[in-house]
């Protein structure tokens, strides 16, 4: 019987996932309209494919989880380092804090909490 190791699988998932990401873009066009804008095609499916394979490298394998990434992603971009998305980048990487699907799950419900509380103040 063949065994095959996370690694394998991680690389396994993540060329099937870069190589179709159809149901990705579809999601980011159904959800993100705004932030899609006048992307055609193939610049959004770039777009999606580099989302995707920052996620992957990260570990998040799920494509619950992957679609939740893609979401935080389109809505506050990918460079989570300053101190406005300092919490992104925190609450994904928090040992403590549970799976990565766990994780990913609280980060959701904070961003939807902080685009609230943003539109509520404007």
């Amino acid at each position: 019987m063949l065994t095959i190791r996370q690694e394998q699988y991680s690389l396994l998932s993540k060329q099937t996932v870069l190589s179709n990401p159809r149901k990705f873009v579809n999601h980011a066009r159904s959800y993100h309209p705004r932030e899609c804008g006048a992307m055609d095609e193939e610049v959004l499916t770039e777009h999606v494919r580099s989302i995707l394979a920052i996620a992957l490298d990260r570990g998040i394998l799920a494509t619950r989880d992957l679609l939740t990434f893609l979401d935080l992603a389109m809505v506050f971009g990918l460079d989570w380092s300053g101190a406005k998305l300092n919490w992104l980048n925190e609450g994904l990487h928090k040992r403590e804090g549970g799976t990565i699907s766990d994780r990913l799950r609280r980060l959701r419900l904070e961003a939807i909490y902080r685009l609230e509380a943003e539109a509520a103040s404007q």
